[in-house]
C-alpha cells in the first residue's frame, strides 16, 4: 500500500517526457510558421497523416543547431532507434486551419508522375488546392518541455522542397514554442 500512495505521489510531481496535446498543437503551429517563414503558412497545405521517423541529425547538423541540451541528442537517438508505430498518425486539431491531413498512401498516388521541371503537383493542387505537402517527425521533447527537435520535409514540386530540423524553445511549460532555429539538410 505504501509503495502504491509513494508511486502516485512521484507520479503526481514528476514532470511529464511526452508532449501534451496543448504542447503538439503549439509544436506543429511553431513548426509551420518556421517552414513557410510567414508565421502562418499559405491558405492551403497538406500534411501527411503518418508520424515520420526521426532521421538522426549529421554533424554538420548539430554544428548549427548549436547550443542545445544534451539530453534533446540523448532523445534524439532514442527516437532515431525507435519508429513511429504503423497507424500513429497526427491529430488535425494539431494543425492550423489550412491543414489538409492526408494518408500517405493518396500522397503517393497524387504526386506520382508530376512532370520533371513543374512547380507543384497538378494532382495535389487540383484537389487540395495547394503544390505544399509537409511531412514530420515525432516531436522530440526534452524532460522539462521546454526544448524540442522535429524533423521535416516539405514538397513543392518535382524542383522545389526541403528537408530539415526545426529547434522550438519556450521559457516555461505554458509559455508558447518560438522557433530558434531552421537547419536545412537539403534544399
Amino acid at each position: 500500500m505504501k509503495a502504491v500512495i509513494a508511486a502516485a505521489v512521484l507520479a503526481l510531481f514528476s514532470v511529464p517526457q511526452a508532449a501534451t496535446p496543448s504542447d503538439t498543437r503549439g509544436i506543429n503551429d511553431a513548426v509551420v510558421a518556421a517552414i513557410f517563414k510567414d508565421g502562418k503558412g499559405p491558405l492551403s497545405f497538406v500534411v501527411r497523416a503518418e508520424y515520420r521517423p526521426m532521421v538522426k541529425p549529421n554533424n554538420g547538423i548539430v554544428a548549427k543547431l548549436g547550443s542545445v541540451p544534451a539530453e534533446l541528442f540523448r532523445k534524439v537517438e532514442q527516437a532515431v532507434a525507435t519508429p513511429p508505430a504503423p497507424g500513429e498518425l497526427h491529430a488535425a486539431a494539431n494543425f492550423p486551419a489550412a491543414a489538409h491531413i492526408v494518408p500517405g498512401e493518396e500522397l503517393t498516388m497524387l504526386v506520382r508522375g508530376a512532370p520533371i521541371g513543374t512547380n507543384g503537383y497538378p494532382a495535389l493542387q487540383e484537389k487540395y488546392q495547394t503544390r505544399d505537402m509537409l511531412s514530420f517527425s515525432r516531436p522530440v521533447m526534452t524532460d522539462d518541455r521546454l526544448n524540442v527537435l522535429v524533423w521535416y520535409s516539405h514538397g513543392c514540386g518535382s524542383l522545389c522542397g526541403s528537408v530539415g530540423y526545426v529547434l522550438l524553445r519556450r521559457e516555461t511549460i505554458t509559455s508558447p514554442w518560438v522557433s530558434t532555429l531552421l537547419v536545412v539538410a537539403v534544399a
